[in-house]
């Protein structure tokens, strides 16, 4: 039974692909299935712009032990870099170069900064804001 549910599988053409998995890994097709992968994708994402000199996390993906992947960790790293580069490949790939970092990171790798606090500024809205009501 699992045979034949398995070669009907391997013999369908899948919509996708435009070919069937025994056809598509051929490498006579490996262009043509690439290419209908291409154009059939759904890019429903969007992500806000990062320019040069914006700062930025990136993406971690935990050290292996059971405790760095849960929900309450945060998955971006604690450290901000700054966006030094900006490139793009034949693909149309953004690839992002980030301050004392040799690799490139791709676009969902990062996490925009929207804003980075001076240091004096919540001393500032704490401290004297609130003074300033109380006494006018």
């Amino acid at each position: 039974m699992l045979k034949h549910v398995l070669n009907k599988y391997l013999n369908t053409v899948h919509s996708s692909t435009d070919h069937t998995p025994k056809e598509g890994h051929k490498d006579t097709n490996t262009a043509d299935v690439s290419s209908n992968l291409e154009l059939k994708k759904i890019n429903k994402r969007k992500y806000p712009t990062i320019n040069i000199h914006d700062y930025v996390k990136i993406y971690t993906k935990g050290d292996g032990k059971y405790t760095s992947r849960k929900e309450y960790n945060s998955r971006w790293s604690e450290t901000k870099y700054k966006v030094i580069d900006k490139d793009r490949d034949i693909m149309g790939n953004t690839f992002y170069k980030l301050e004392n970092l040799k690799k490139e990171y791709l676009r969902h790798e990062v996490l925009l900064i929207d804003w980075i606090m001076p240091i004096g500024y919540w001393c500032y809205i704490v401290c004297v804001i609130p003074f300033s009501i109380i006494v006018t």
